[in-house]
């Protein structure tokens, strides 16, 4: 059989995701791409994965028989590849970073220049997206390490705490001085700008709304980075949440108001597979992250934020 790992690979996401749109997303692949690889798979294997319709993909039955197997299969070669690299004197490979913050904030620069000066053949992959999605990228073996802003956590994945975040609330400058007498009630009769529901930002912004009994219904809705939301509110889109690492590393910083209504914070922190805990890649990498994020230098640049 001439099938890849990347063949069964999108097989596996495609069968969990029930849509193409979203398996491209999380295989960092086009639409075509992925359909191409299942449709290379299925030639090969003679059988229908997929049965294909209007409300996505469904697996076939004996789409669903193949895919404990495919799984399995994964999961055999990423051992393989832990355990070889394991067995090198030194790091090797690549060293996969889940990011759900501007890698600035995350000191993920210093984190790669550190690990490249110590293991000049180790690379690196950095992919951005909410708390959730890199937890799914742990638990799918597309990440080594990810950072999250999540307190619960599957039993399979382990965190240690790097710093409390602050959260703040930003309005566009210009509605400072009228914004910021209202109580929340009021402010809910303005337009807001809310991050995907895997993100630290839009759980705490859900809890702020049921703890004040406000229903929230967002103008937009976004994955992207916190520097993105500081320019969309910037130029007047609405309300939004932001870490105070993110408003003072955007260009947008002027541009906006930190109002005192919702103050709080989440705790940001390093993760990764239990199984993984003792892997010679991962433990280094965590080792290096806490180290950056303990050095007195970079606790003596957190961000102090003011409140209109």
């Amino acid at each position: 059989m001439s099938f890849d790992l990347y063949q069964l690979k999108t097989f596996c996401v495609v069968a969990e995701e029930e849509n193409i749109a979203r398996a491209s997303v999380r295989l960092y692949l086009s639409a075509p791409a992925v359909s191409g690889h299942i449709k290379a798979l299925e030639d090969e294997l003679g059988v229908a994965l997929f049965s294909r319709g209007p409300r996505g993909m469904r697996l076939t039955e004996a789409g669903n028989a193949l895919w404990e197997d495919a799984e399995a299969l994964l999961k055999q070669a990423s051992a393989l590849r832990r355990k070889a690299g394991s067995l090198s004197e030194e790091l090797s490979g690549v060293l996969r970073i889940g990011i759900n913050n501007p890698p600035d904030s995350l000191h993920v620069p210093e984190l790669i220049a550190s690990l490249s000066a110590r293991f000049p053949t180790l690379r690196f992959e950095s992919v951005f997206g909410s708390s959730q999605f890199v937890i799914n990228g742990l638990r799918q073996d597309e990440f080594d390490i990810g950072f999250i802003e999540l307190e619960k956590l599957p039993p399979e994945i382990e965190a240690l705490e790097l710093e409390a975040r602050d959260i703040r609330l930003i309005a566009p400058l210009k509605w400072a001085g009228q914004l910021r007498e209202l109580s929340p009630a009021d402010l809910a009769a303005y337009p807001w700008l809310f991050a995907s529901e895997g993100c630290s930002h839009y759980i705490f912004a859900r809890n702020w709304c049921e703890e004040h009994k406000l229903n929230i219904e967002p103008r937009i809705r976004s994955d992207d980075i916190d520097q993105t939301t500081v320019g969309f509110v910037a130029r007047g889109l609405g309300l939004s949440l932001v870490a105070t690492q993110s408003l003072d590393a955007s260009a947008f910083r002027e541009e906006v108001a930190v109002l005192p209504h919702i103050q709080g914070t989440v705790p940001l922190s390093i993760s990764y597979l239990k199984e993984r805990r003792d892997d010679t890649l991962v433990a280094t990498a965590v080792r290096c992250v806490r180290e950056l994020f303990a050095s007195p230098a970079q606790q003596a640049t957190s961000p102090k934020v003011d409140t209109v």
